[in-house]
């Protein structure tokens, strides 16, 4: 049996329901369009995707996002030459030195557009197995 890359042990290593790709360095903004009930109307927000899956980003931003009440955004990002905008919810942040690391879960966007991402990210992931 040949050794597996790192890339392929930590695949495996992995036990989610989607396996995390990495993409550190990818830019991303967001536009907020909930917190909590209400709708709200603010600038954008700028962030670094740290990985990717079916099921969400986990990206880092200098914004402290509440995580008190539910927050929803419409996030822009390109992968591989073709531009995305995904809706995400906010669920957990962590600290990182003077920014923040946020983890967040796909909660929709137009069909089509989503399966689009979801084809992107099999290809991206076969990709860097290869």
């Amino acid at each position: 049996m040949e050794p597996l890359d790192g890339y392929r042990n930590a695949y495996i290593r992995q036990r989610r329901k989607h396996p995390r790709i990495p993409v550190e360095g990818l830019a991303c903004r967001f536009w907020l369009a909930f917190v909590g009930e209400y709708p709200v109307d603010l600038p954008p927000g700028a962030g670094t995707l740290l990985n990717l899956s079916r099921g969400g980003i986990c990206l880092e931003s200098g914004l402290k996002i509440p995580m008190e009440l539910k927050v929803v955004a419409r996030f822009e990002f390109t992968l591989n030459g073709k531009a995305y905008a995904p809706i995400g919810r906010f669920l957990w942040r962590q600290e990182h030195g003077d920014a923040y690391r946020y983890g967040v879960e796909f909660w929709g966007g137009p069909f089509d557009a989503f399966w689009e991402l979801q084809e992107g990210l099999d290809q991206l992931h076969l990709d860097k197995r290869a």
